[in-house]
């Protein structure tokens, strides 16, 4: 009895064991699994939803936040991408990327942790906002027509 007692005990302590060591789960505002960053640094997807201005590999779309449609004046979009690489990974890509796309940096700040930057390219405007909450990065990408270009 005293054997079958000790028994349980030494699994019940293994199985608590077990389910500590699980590696947390994160999930995307809209329940899609994110998967960590390999390596160092962030790559393009290759099919991003918008050419110009790139998704990185290992981030999703929020696709319940992100909206896009076209006026006279040009494109008109709002997208939401989360993914687990940090915010200054995730800032370096977007420098890198959307100057190499003919984006223009014109501002960048970094207030409350909240990184925000503008870029310009012909009579559009992009602006990105990189936020942490919970260790899950989200960036909300705004495109639009210059008002005065």
């Amino acid at each position: 009895m005293i054997r079958k007692a000790l028994s349980v005990v030494v699994l019940t302590v293994i199985g608590l064991a077990a389910v500590g060591c699980q590696k947390a789960v994160y999930l995307s505002d809209d329940n899609q699994v994110l998967s960590p960053q390999s390596g160092r640094g962030l790559v393009e997807r290759p099919n991003s939803p918008i050419p110009d201005a790139p998704m990185p590999v290992g981030f999703v779309v929020v696709e319940s936040k992100s909206r896009s449609h076209s006026t006279s004046a040009g494109r008109v979009v709002e997208h939401y991408y989360q993914g687990l690489a940090s915010k200054g990974d995730t800032l370096n890509f977007y420098r890198t990327h959307l100057t190499g796309n003919g984006w223009q940096r014109r501002s960048e700040t970094n207030v409350g942790g909240i990184i925000a930057a503008t870029f310009a390219k012909g009579r559009e405007t992009l602006e990105l906002r990189i936020t942490n909450p919970r260790d899950v990065t989200t960036v909300r990408l705004n495109i639009r027509p210059l008002v005065n270009p």
